[in-house]
């Protein structure tokens, strides 16, 4: 993975990782995805004023990052980091997994 920037220093710990910006709160993992309908990019001053710890994003503009580390990384690879840290937030707890279609 290649991180094109990295914005404040990274935490050494968080508790939580979300692409939802009103499921984040103090040292939480916020995922900025662009969809189709809604681009998590524009919430990212709100993560950051909730206390988020760290922003993964595929560009960056200038936010107030105090307390908060940002690293943007190319789009392709957005969610293949949130995958890796949803493992490590999950390893050694008993996970159950559930799959509709």
């Amino acid at each position: 993975i290649y991180t094109l920037s990295l914005h404040d220093a990274l935490p050494i710990w968080f508790s939580n990782i979300s692409q939802d910006s009103r499921k984040i709160a103090k040292g939480d993992v916020f995922v900025a995805i662009k969809g189709y309908t809604v681009d998590g990019h524009n919430y990212i001053e709100k993560v950051i004023a909730q206390g988020a710890a760290l922003v993964i994003a595929s560009r960056y503009e200038d936010y107030n990052v105090q307390d908060c580390a940002v690293v943007v990384v190319k789009e392709h690879e957005i969610e293949k980091i949130a995958s890796m840290l949803a493992k490590k937030i999950n390893s050694g707890n008993k996970v159950h997994t559930v799959a509709v279609t």
